[in-house]
């Protein structure tokens, strides 16, 4: 055979590049088929099947077409609740259902392993709470008293809420992003007495805003270099306890649990509002409940197999969507971690205690998406690759398959797994709304269900949530059952019920918070949050707020940039640098934005907005009236300049 081709080997007469190119689509193929039948072998991979929604086109249905009313088309699964009236019934019946389980931990430092208490340690502390409590208040009074919650998210915080719910008492919790004067607001409103502080720092900032009215403040963590200082300075005036000499007198003195009724007040959460001083919305044991019922409800659409969950508790207590999710957690049994600091070691306590459902807002998931798209090197070949990586998970996904471990989960989304610890399940966003390509990636590189939702304290925190297998991004998802939804006109942004209806699917999609929208001068309406989340999936980009007005023809901003991706590419790309102008709007181009939507003039300021400056909100939302504010004039140069 040889010979007839002149002693040489046919394939060395063919075009070498031709002859590798065969073999690349060879391999191609056996490796797709293998992907495709055995990946789950030979990389041990994991396999999640969710069994899809018998209609994602009917989400919502018309209940009163008058005034405009709909409500769910969801049934509430949850059977859990027949018994459970009041917090105290929820109380006891986690502590009976799951004694034995691991509740609440903490790591001491990043060097120790977590102390983990059971819930029915759980259940003895709550008791020796209310008990020691109960004792500084006269038991001849019929108006329930408040007790203040001040501080990060711990076990003391949440344990000390379930001890106000079996004990016939109110918790309020309150939060450094307020200011001073809503604090003395609530102080005075709520008539607070008794105070639980996580710090002594936090109990001077109380005492030097009221000390008349404090007659006792609980100290979670004292720090001993302030702590005897501190108690000669409230000598005769204010009793200081810690938490542990609480539990003490609580256990010598116990004292039996009250039976409240179902619309007794159990909460009062502070919302703060863009104007005036914070509004209180009132929760009776009926509403919370009720509230966490819903939500449990909606897990329960998953029937993942999944014996034990673990959840990081790091969005604030002092709203009520992390309250809801950790009553959610003690339902059913799982547990649940605090930080060991704050948030800035956050991926550190997740890749230690490897959570299996994470609660999360679009600004932590969209830096994820452009952490990760930096460190692909925006190459066309590998930008190719990882798209085409992201199709296949989502194609897998529609057909309710979950496919983790296999070599696409290696080789493209190995490391941002590692972030979270390699075993989240179940990822929920709340807050606001996804941008669609961060939504996609999200569930392609975790391989899991990501459900969105929308929701209000006014509430009980949620009022929508999306369907497991729903596909579509840029909704809110179907209206969850128990709720119902009025949906009324907005004309002067030219929004009419009768004429937009709800969509083809039934889904609740949010624009934008009437208050934010604004109109320029050429008549055309602004959401400036859905702009905001254009920009902000720029690997430039650490913070950005949009601004406009009615005088004005064009939106201008405040952008925090990135400062290691400019200086990364003021070392590989130093031309493009040199020549802003056709880059400033690439990324609104890219998404299609329309032109008044895009950015036209921008300060840049060096300071990320964070929670300590009041340029976020507790869940991470940009604070817009304190934004505004702080950057008027520089705002009002932008104009000026153009």
């Amino acid at each position: 055979m040889l010979e007839q081709f002149g002693g040489h080997s046919f394939f060395c007469m063919l075009n070498p590049l031709m002859a590798f190119g065969c073999l690349f689509i060879i391999a191609l193929l056996t490796a797709v088929y293998c992907y495709n039948n055995f990946c789950q072998i030979f990389v041990n991979g994991k396999i999640r099947y969710v069994k899809p929604m018998e209609n994602l086109r009917f989400q919502s249905k018309v209940t009163d077409s008058k005034n405009h009313i709909r409500a769910s088309t969801w049934k509430l699964n949850s059977t859990l609740f027949g018994d459970i009236k009041t917090v105290r019934d929820l109380t006891e019946y986690v502590v009976k259902k799951h004694s034995s389980n691991p509740c609440f931990g903490r790591r001491p430092n990043f060097e120790s392993a977590p102390t983990w208490n059971t819930y029915e340690k759980m259940g003895n502390t709550v008791k020796a709470i209310g008990s020691a409590i109960s004792q500084w208040f006269d038991s001849s009074h019929e108006e329930q008293q408040f007790i203040g919650l001040y501080g990060r998210n711990s076990a003391e915080w949440f344990s000390t809420e379930l001890a106000c719910g079996s004990y016939g008492l109110v918790a309020v919790p309150l939060y450094d992003t307020l200011g001073q004067e809503a604090l003395v607001h609530i102080l005075k409103q709520t008539g607070l007495r008794i105070v639980l502080c996580d710090t002594v720092a936090q109990t001077r900032k109380l005492l030097t805003l009221t000390q008349d009215q404090l007659t006792h403040i609980i100290i979670v963590n004292k720090d001993d270099s302030e702590w005897e200082s501190l108690k000669e300075s409230t000598k005769g005036s204010v009793e200081l306890v810690t938490f542990d000499q609480l539990v003490t007198i609580g256990q010598k003195n116990p004292l039996p649990v009250k039976n409240p009724k179902m619309d007794d007040t159990f909460l009062v959460c502070y919302t703060s509002g863009s104007t005036g001083l914070p509004k209180g919305v009132i929760h009776t044991h009926r509403t919370f409940v009720h509230a966490v019922s819903l939500a449990q409800s909606a897990i329960e659409t998953l029937n993942y197999d999944q014996t034990i969950h673990r959840h990081v508790s790091y969005l604030p207590l002092s709203h009520i969507m992390e309250q809801m999710v950790i009553s959610v957690m003690l339902v059913s049994g799982y547990q649940v971690a605090f930080l060991t600091t704050d948030i800035s070691r956050l991926l550190t306590d997740l890749s230690y205690y490897r959570p299996t459902i994470f609660v999360a807002v679009p600004r932590i998931l969209s830096r994820m998406y452009t952490d990760t798209i930096r460190g692909t090197g925006g190459g066309a070949w590998t930008t190719w690759l990882f798209n085409l990586a992201i199709q296949k998970k989502l194609n897998e996904q529609k057909r309710g398959i979950f496919r983790q471990g296999g070599l696409l989960d290696y080789f493209f989304f190995r490391k941002i797994r590692e972030q979270l610890g390699c075993c989240v399940s179940l990822i929920v966003c709340g807050s606001a709304p996804l941008q669609a390509e961060v939504l996609e990636f999200i569930k392609a590189a975790f391989s899991c269900v990501v459900m969105e939702g929308y929701g209000s304290t006014e509430c009980g925190g949620l009022v929508t949530a999306t369907l497991p297998l729903d596909p579509n991004a840029g909704h809110a998802g179907a209206i969850v059952a128990g709720v119902t939804v009025k949906l009324v006109d907005v004309p002067s942004m030219n929004l009419i019920v009768e004429r937009d209806g709800m969509g083809e699917t039934g889904s609740l999609k949010i624009v934008d918070r009437s208050k934010h929208i604004f109109k320029l001068s050429q008549g055309e309406y602004i959401a400036p949050e859905k702009v905001e989340q254009v920009y902000a999936t720029s690997p430039l980009v650490t913070n950005i707020y949009v601004d406009g007005n009615s005088t004005g023809s064009y939106i201008v901003a405040v952008v925090v940039p990135d400062l290691k991706e400019v200086c990364r590419r003021f070392a590989t790309h130093l031309v493009s640098l040199c020549s802003p102008a056709p880059s400033s709007a690439q990324s609104a181009d890219e998404k299609n934005t329309v032109t008044l939507s895009q950015v036209k003039a921008i300060h840049l300021c060096p300071e990320p907005f964070s929670i300590a400056n009041g340029m976020l909100t507790p869940t991470m939302k940009v604070s817009r009236p304190a934004v505004r504010r702080h950057f008027s004039e520089a705002i009002a140069k932008l104009y000026e300049q153009k």
